[in-house]
């Protein structure tokens, strides 16, 4: 239900949907379920979830979008039943009303069976179909064959029944003949054409080698011209024999008639109206003998139907859960606290993997966490992790680490630096904490530097305040701050942490374990610059840069 939902703000937001990105690079066919994965505020849809995702095989294949869709055509049928007219009409047939029960096929009446006229009066559109146009059922399948060999062979990869995609593939397979047939037979013209100009090309050799008087290819000349002083009959009868056996060559290849096709001049030409004659029928014949065939080829189909969506499913569902466990490692158990082992950031190169620990678990004790450090430690991306994985989390996916725990919160409010800086920034920033805090049941919020966004003087004092006012609520927060020392001091439950930077190689570059210690301040950057300027500097210049350490180190 909606009401389950879990809630999320700021950065929390475009978090999920780089999550939903990154999934959807992994899938192939099962793409328009990724948006109907949502983080959950239940822990029963989150282990009903995770064990969906548990009980199903892993086959890191990639499935292709399967798409058969059914045209019928457009043919006339003949029923006495008006109301099932009506029904035929809202499925996309031509119908109309009439004392016999039948279809055109093309220009042919097919009769039906009382039987067929039952499956029609259904409506129901399959049936319909196997009876009125099941060629275009099974076209429909045929054209997908592709696409249907690849699904059984991952199932079968996976040790998944698919006789049924077996049985369509099988019995649409044994079609594919007579669709060529089909296709074939709207090029009779062209194999007309063919035919002539090897006929004519015959013709003209024989004439050629006619021992006659004058010289073959003299005779082929006069026969354009003047042809009285010529042997007709013998001429007459050697295109007479050829004429009727390219005519018979054609009738074994279309199947039907076509005497009269040709004439019996020289050159040969085409009866125009006789071709005409013979294109029609010889589609009519096509695709009368298409129907019949197809109508047992549709059955088939039809009544393997239910099995067959039940397998595709079954291969949609282990192709997306394994999309979805390739995502993550392992699935995060449910506790009073957020912690995760080896935690690895999804959207950066080589992370290092952190431990880490929000709440009281044997990680670290402490649901209000001040995160401390130095500059590019890492402190940001740590954040960033902790929402990635409480929010894969709750929405019963694997998340990146060894292993995780997760407490089911109510929304997840994460305030970047970035996000709230500027005019205004402050008053945003109190409202959008204060909007957190008041929301209704317990909430993870992440908050990267509030300081930053006014007067240093007035920050600690602030920010100890809010996060007062959380901790009384029940609330957990993980804050980044450079403030650390201070709320310390304010804040006697909240844990802080640092990010410890060990140093400066030769370059000045920061040397960091990112890796936080619980309870440690971070040391800061500055502190590391002045201890590397203070090894390098000359001795009237040590005397200043000592006081500055000193008072760092405070």
């Amino acid at each position: 239900m909606e009401c389950d939902i879990m809630r999320l703000a700021g950065e929390g937001r475009t978090i999920y949907r780089r999550i939903l990105n990154l999934i959807e690079r992994e899938v192939g066919s099962g793409k328009d379920r990724i948006k109907k994965l949502k983080p959950v505020s239940s822990a029963e849809k989150i282990k009903y979830f995770q064990n969906w995702l548990k009980s199903l095989p892993v086959c890191n294949e990639k499935l292709p979008e399967l798409n058969i869709s059914v045209k019928p055509d457009l043919r006339t049928i003949y029923l006495s039943d008006s109301n099932c007219v009506k029904k035929l009409k809202k499925l996309g047939f031509l119908a109309e009303s009439s004392s016999d029960n039948g279809v055109f096929v093309g220009n042919s009446f097919v009769e039906l069976s009382c039987k067929d006229v039952e499956i029609i009066k259904s409506g129901e559109f399959m049936n319909v179909c196997r009876v009125v146009c099941p060629e275009k059922l099974v076209e429909a399948f045929l054209s997908a064959i592709n696409n249907l060999l690849i699904f059984r062979d991952f199932l079968k990869k996976c040790g998944v029944d698919a006789t049924s995609i077996e049985s369509i593939i099988s019995a649409a397979g044994k079609t594919e003949s007579f669709f060529k047939k089909l296709r074939d037979s709207s090029m009779i013209e062209e194999l007309v054409v063919r035919e002539l100009s090897e006929l004519n090309d015959r013709i003209e050799r024989e004439i050629a080698d006619f021992e006659l008087t004058l010289k073959g290819m003299s005779i082929l000349d006069i026969m354009r011209g003047d042809t009285s002083s010529l042997p007709v009959h013998e001429v007459e009868s050697i295109i007479a024999e050829n004429v009727i056996r390219s005519e018979e060559k054609l009738r074994k290849l279309v199947g039907v008639e076509v005497s009269g096709l040709f004439t019996l001049t020289y050159p040969v030409r085409v009866n125009e109206r006789m071709l005409e004659k013979i294109s029609e029928e010889i589609e009519r014949e096509t695709r009368i003998e298409l129907y019949r065939i197809c109508r047992n080829t549709a059955d088939m189909i039809v009544e393997n139907f239910e099995g067959f969506i039940r397998e595709v499913n079954i291969a949609k569902d282990i192709e997306f859960s394994s999309a979805l466990k390739r995502v993550g490692k392992s699935f995060p158990e449910i506790a009073d606290y957020t912690a995760f082992v080896e935690g690895e950031h999804l959207f950066i190169d080589k992370p290092q993997p952190i431990t880490y620990s929000v709440g009281s678990s044997d990680i670290a004790d402490g649901r209000i966490v001040i995160l401390t450090g130095a500059n590019s430690g890492g402190k940001t991306s740590l954040l960033e992790l902790i929402a990635q994985i409480q929010i894969m989390g709750q929405m019963g996916l694997p998340v990146r680490a060894k292993r995780a725990w997760i407490k089911i919160f109510d929304g997840v409010y994460f305030f970047k630096k970035k996000k709230i800086a500027g005019a205004g920034a402050f008053e945003n920033a109190v409202k959008a904490f204060v909007k957190a805090v008041v929301a209704g049941g317990t909430n993870l919020i992440i908050i990267d530097e509030f300081e930053a966004i006014t007067e240093p003087g007035a920050a600690v004092s602030i920010m100890a305040e809010l996060l007062k006012i959380a901790y009384e609520r029940g609330h957990y927060v993980v804050a980044v701050s450079h403030l650390g020392k201070e709320l310390r001091k304010e804040l006697p439950f909240a844990r802080v942490d640092g990010i410890e930077a060990k140093g400066l190689d030769e370059n000045f570059n920061l040397v960091v374990d990112r890796q936080p210690v619980f309870g440690k301040l971070g040391r800061s950057t500055p502190e590391l610059i002045i201890k590397k300027m203070y090894m390098k500097s000359k001795k009237n210049e040590r005397v200043i840069l000592e006081r500055i350490l000193n008072v760092l180190k405070c």
